[in-house]
């Protein structure tokens, strides 16, 4: 993100200072402590519609599983991945940083 600008559909500009004057933009390590716009849309679509079973016609997963198995890579504060375990849409999930 440019200086100023808005980073990855999130909420607030990347010059914005947060508790403490801590400054987002220049300080990577903040990113996961922020829930982006994004990911509260994806968990809401996941977790409260059928897509992830309705495309199944009633056939289980490759794994023999009737949810899926999610892997969520680079999850930050693993938003979407903890909403797919306390909704239990998923049959297991790995969340990485």
């Amino acid at each position: 993100a440019t200086s100023g600008g808005k980073k990855g559909g999130g909420g607030s500009s990347a010059g914005s200072r947060g508790k403490g004057g801590l400054d987002k933009g220049s300080d990577p390590a903040l990113t996961g402590t922020t829930v982006w716009d994004g990911g509260v849309l994806l968990a809401h679509a996941l977790v409260e519609t059928d897509w992830l079973t309705a495309h199944r016609e009633g056939r289980p997963w490759p794994s023999g599983s009737p949810l899926p198995h999610a892997l969520e890579l680079g999850a930050g504060t693993g938003a979407v991945g903890l909403a797919l375990m306390a909704c239990r849409c998923a049959a297991t999930v790995t969340l990485t940083g």
